[in-house]
């Protein structure tokens, strides 16, 4: 079955030994020649790669960070082969490793898969990795390794950053599991009716402070769990969208389309823009995905068009 839509719009320092005759008042310029004609390694200010911040945590994620502050001596021969490996000072590494450990740095950010991950992603790597107990993710178990470096690769993460964002799912504490539950006040999920009053209210709306809050009263949510339950609904990915598409009422006219696509015909539709052909599109998508679970491949001839419909360009599928 085909279906398509026509229509629509370092730091380093170089001393010179002076001459007995030199004047005091000329020291630098000997230093300056030596530098610009025999520059150093440049070792301290580059910016530091994902893959190095990979490579020092898993050689130094067992040193507890009391000792990194402290440059403890039982850990100082690693951190100078780590230094002379990724060719960095050994003042560089003790910092690092200070700011994989803290929550406030984008290091650690990144490290943790804290710093970009959309709804649509954890719901993705939720609903791939939940049957796996917590203790075992912790303990990097071998049976659900294959699963975590095939979404490694949809994602384009590393392997250790989807380990610890399922942690973190996992984890009554963070964000990303409060988010996942629609933690509120009461600890309840978010409820059809809930969603339907959240896109009367805010859908179309500026989120502003004042307006994100009396959403949050009026539905006993936090203003945090407001926010990114309006991305949901938006989200073409999430299952929040998702419901709520299905759940808007069509057209007689797309009510016939909707029904000859569920019933597996080849489907041709056009329209003008705005007349609800995208619309109808997600609905169906939708419809089918609940019918057909990992069977629907949705599909456009631009980025743009399926960005709108939450698929992808026939040429990457």
């Amino acid at each position: 079955m085909w279906f398509a839509r026509v229509g629509g719009a370092a730091s380093y320092h170089v001393a010179a030994k002076a001459s007995a005759g030199s004047a005091a008042a000329r020291p630098r310029r000997p230093a300056a020649k030596a530098a610009a004609t025999n520059p150093q390694p440049f070792q301290g200010k580059r910016r530091w790669s994902e893959a190095e911040d990979e490579a020092l945590w898993a050689a130094l994620q067992h040193v507890p960070l009391a000792a990194i502050h402290e440059t403890s001596s039982s850990a100082a021969g690693l951190v100078h082969e780590m230094a002379g490996q990724l060719d960095r000072t050994v003042s560089a590494v003790w910092r690092r490793m200070a700011n994989l450990h803290d929550p406030r740095e984008f290091a650690y950010q990144r490290r943790t898969g804290n710093h970009m991950w959309p709804p649509a992603d954890d719901e993705m790597l939720w609903a791939a990795l939940q049957h796996v107990p917590p203790a075992a993710i912790k303990q990097r178990c071998r049976s659900a390794a294959t699963v975590v470096d095939d979404l490694a690769k949809k994602l384009n993460r590393t392997a250790p950053a989807v380990w610890v964002r399922m942690e973190n799912l996992h984890d009554p504490k963070e964000f990303a599991y409060k988010r996942r539950v629609g933690l509120t006040k009461t600890g309840r999920p978010w409820s059809p009716e809930d969603d339907a009053t959240l896109w009367k209210g805010l859908g179309h709306a500026p989120l502003t402070q004042r307006a994100v809050g009396d959403m949050a009263a009026q539905l006993d949510r936090t203003a945090t769990a407001v926010r990114a339950r309006v991305a949901c609904l938006h989200d073409p990915a999430h299952s929040a969208y998702k419901r709520r598409v299905a759940g808007t009422p069509l057209t007689a006219e797309q009510a016939r389309v909707y029904k000859r696509a569920l019933q597996g015909d080849n489907v041709l539709m056009t329209g003008a823009a705005g007349t609800g052909k995208s619309f109808l599109l997600r609905a169906v998508i939708a419809a089918l995905e609940q019918q057909h679970p990992g069977g629907v491949a949705v599909t456009a001839p631009t980025g743009i068009a399926a960005t709108n419909i939450g698929g992808r360009t026939i040429h990457s599928w």
